[in-house]
Order: structure tokens, then sequence, then C-alpha cells
């Protein structure tokens, strides 16, 4: 492991969570929430990916050692086999090194191991494009150095790491003299080495196991509520559509939370001129009173891009003010 530096943290920078404007994810914020997802469910295909052999190569030389040093225990007995047998074993142990190597690659994915993303960015262009509906969600920042010493969370919450090359994990049931439970550091291990394509996420994660959950993903409290939540710079489309009247209404349900619990609130906007993103700070009240104003009770309304555009700029003019 001397390879891939690792630090376990004792403090934790200002975590955000992009995530589309969806119910579930209002409900998760009003509710102390957050929805943690099975790792199979992500859009990367080595995303807890164990990784059994360096290559085919290694894997097939470790079936020939494996089945000569049987070969001498056997002759050291006076057993001799004919050389066929030999060669026999040699292409069954491959065989069963193929299957482990495939079937280890995913196990993560019936392993129960479930993680909540969050960034150390929450004015990434990439991550309110990919992850926040493209830019019609938000973005919900937490202060994980609220919980106590005794908090059990504080030790779930990790950093990635980024690198060039997985780590290879040829047997993760493996004892050793550092770990008395080898499948969970394991898990561990594979759940936070991301390769560094994705190093612009910076991101840290909220792992949880349970083997036992069938669901592809499950709630679980979180014990702190946010310091703060952004919303995209078009999260208004989110009610110009069929469903407009319920997200109306589940965002209307969000505002009243961030006004009860004096929630810092935002929204994110480009840069004229550049290609950054500049968070602008509104009163919850008023992006509630703007809200009933100028969409409520215009259904007729909500299927025109070009209202859409003319609300966008009386709600930037404020942000102006």
């Amino acid at each position: 492991m001397s390879a891939y530096p690792y630090t376990f943290p004792v403090s934790f920078p200002l975590l955000s969570r992009y995530t589309k404007l969806s119910e579930y994810a209002i409900d998760d914020i009003i509710n102390g929430q957050v929805t943690i997802t099975n790792i199979g469910e992500f859009n990367d295909i080595f995303d807890g990916a164990i990784h059994a052999f360096h290559s085919k190569e290694e894997m097939d030389s470790l079936a020939e050692q494996e089945c000569n040093e049987v070969t001498s225990i056997l002759e050291s007995c006076g057993v001799f086999l004919p050389s066929k047998y030999h060669e026999e074993s040699v292409k069954h142990k491959k065989f069963v090194f193929e299957q482990q190597r495939r079937g280890d690659f995913h196990s993560l994915d019936y392993l129960g191991a479930f993680v909540c993303c969050f960034s150390a960015k929450s004015n990434s262009t990439l991550m309110w494009s990919h992850y926040a509906g493209y830019n019609t969600g938000m973005c919900v920042t937490y202060d994980f150095n609220q919980w106590t010493d005794d908090e059990d969370l504080r030790y779930f919450v990790l950093p990635v790491a980024y690198t060039d090359k997985p780590i290879i994990i040829p047997d993760k049931n493996q004892k050793t003299d550092e770990c008395e439970h080898p499948i969970i550091a394991n898990i561990l291990c594979t759940a936070l080495c991301k390769a560094k394509i994705w190093q612009y996420e910076n991101e840290w994660r909220l792992i949880f196991l349970n083997p036992l959950e069938s669901n592809r993903r499950m709630s679980l409290t979180l014990k702190t509520k946010p310091i703060s939540v952004c919303f995209g710079y078009h999260f208004m489309k989110t009610f110009f559509c069929s469903e407009n009247k319920k997200n109306i209404e589940n965002f209307n349900k969000l505002l009243l939370y961030l006004i009860d619990n004096d929630i810092q609130t935002s929204i994110i906007t480009p840069e004229i001129g550049g290609y950054k993103l500049i968070s602008k700070n509104i009163e919850a009240e008023k992006l509630q009173s703007f809200i009933n104003k100028e969409i409520k009770n215009k259904a007729k309304y909500l299927q025109s891009m070009r209202f859409y555009y003319v609300l966008q700029n009386r709600l930037l003019n404020m942000l102006e003010k």
C-alpha cells in the first residue's frame, strides 16, 4: 500500500452534494437524511471494481506455479502422475482464476457497499452539468465538523484517492497483521480508489456497508442540517414541464424548510466573458415571494421557453440589486 499514500481525515472541508431538484432529494433535506446508492449503480464502470490480477499473463503464471507446487508435493510422497494430468490441472486452474477475476470485478455490487458522494468544490462547471440535472438541480453543502467526536458517521466520510493504476487485491479474505477485518479493509480500498481522470470531482464519500439490504438505494440519517443550498442557473426549468404543479409545490416546501432553519440560499450564475461560476446569495423569503408572484397560477404560460427566459432575466435582475 506504500504506492498509494492515504491519510484518514481528522477534520472535513465543506462538502457539497450535487443533485437534481427531485422530490426525493428535497425530502432528504427536510427529513435530515441522504439517499445512499449501491456502488454498482454508478456511472463509472471501474467504480468499486476489485482487480484480482495485474494481467492475464500474471494470472496464467500463478496457475502454473500452484500446479507445480501440488505436483512437487505428490512426487515427494511417491505419487507420479502422467504429464497430461498436470496439463489439465493447469488448464482448470487458469479457468478458475479467470472466473474469479470476472466475479471479483463487480463483487461490491452484491456485497452491499452503499455510497453517498460529496465534493469539496461547490462551483464546478462539470459537476453542475453532470450531477445537478444539467444546471437545473441544486448543490447542498454540509459542515461535518459539526458532528461530535463520538458520532460514528464521522469515521465513514472519507476522501477518494485518485491513482494511475487500480489497487490489486488478490484475495479479499486474506488476513494480515495490520488488519483484523480484511474484507472491510479491501472494500474500503476499492471504493475509495478512482482513476485520475475523475480527479476534477474532488470527491469525498460516505460509505455504508449493509450486505443484507436488497434494495439498490436506502436512506441514512445524516444527523446534521445543510449550511447552504445553491440552486442551479436553470432551476426554474423544472417548472416548465408536465409535472410543473408538483415541482412548484415541492420547491416551495423546500424554501419553507430553508426559511425556518435559517439556511443560506443562493443561485449559481455564469460569468459573462469568462468560464467561471459565481454563487449569488438570495434570501429564501425573497425567492419564495418571487416564485409565488411570477409563476404560481400561471400554468398556461409554463410551456413557453420564451416566458421562461423572461422570468430568468427578472430573477437575475433581482440578484444584482
